[in-house]
């Protein structure tokens, strides 16, 4: 029989509340609600600094942010928290809690909030990346391997070695 795998360990319980205590289960983002939300926040962040032309101070260590920069980020970061912090709540919580409660903002604080955007950022996009990476060593290498065997082929036809045919047919194929 197959080997099992179980790929969704990431789904995590968590507790939340003001007044009354709730245990919640986050879940991972979906990958069709991951690029809905990602291609949401990064319209919004692109439309942010186009309009304040704040590109600069992001890119550029050696320019510094004025004070109207920092409020004026402070503002947009508020907003797209507002804005979006509860279509990423509602990807991510379980059914059960967005049952029990008609406005999930209300049942808790701003630092469990924080601490939900952080643990949702790391089980979507953290992992993911170092995964990613991983996996895009690998391809890397394997065609920079073949690359390298193709270059070495090329530079032993050039050296008097044979050509490229002569160098890779199967020996038992000359013997027939």
């Amino acid at each position: 029989m197959g080997t099992e795998y179980k790929i969704n360990p990431q789904a995590v319980e968590v507790t939340v509340g003001v007044r009354r205590l709730w245990t919640i289960t986050i879940y991972p983002l979906s990958v069709g609600d991951q690029l809905k939300l990602t291609n949401e926040v990064a319209d919004s962040i692109a439309s942010y600094l186009d309009k304040s032309n704040a590109l600069a101070s992001f890119t550029d260590p050696d320019v510094d942010m004025n004070e109207e920069q920092i409020g004026s980020l402070v503002l947009f970061i508020t907003n797209l928290l507002k804005e979006n912090l509860e279509k990423v709540l509602e990807f991510v919580v379980d059914e059960k809690w967005q049952e029990e409660s008609t406005d999930l903002l209300s049942m808790i604080t701003n630092a469990q909030a924080i601490e939900i955007i952080n643990l949702v950022f790391d089980m979507n996009f953290g992992y993911n990346l170092k995964n990613a990476k991983r996996l895009f060593e690998k391809v890397k290498n394997l065609f920079m391997t073949d690359k390298k065997e193709s270059t070495e082929l090329s530079q032993q036809s050039v050296n008097g070695m044979g050509t490229k045919s002569e160098i890779s047919s199967d020996p038992s194929e000359e013997a027939a």
